[in-house]
């Protein structure tokens, strides 16, 4: 599955894709949990290059 920063900026509350739950903070920042433990925090490029990163593993 291909996520797209677009597909991040949309998210308004907390949305699951994939084995990711990404939440957002407030108008720039989001979390991104897996497994109910946060694994990352930041903008909307932060949060794409993490779950490539992870989805590449």
């Amino acid at each position: 599955m291909k996520i797209t920063e677009f597909d991040i900026i949309k998210i308004t509350n907390q949305k699951e894709i994939g084995k990711f739950v990404i939440q957002r903070l407030n108008i720039e920042e989001f979390s991104v949990y897996v497994d109910g433990k946060i694994e990352c925090t930041g903008n909307d490029e932060d949060i794409l290059n993490y779950i490539n990163q992870q989805s590449n593993v």
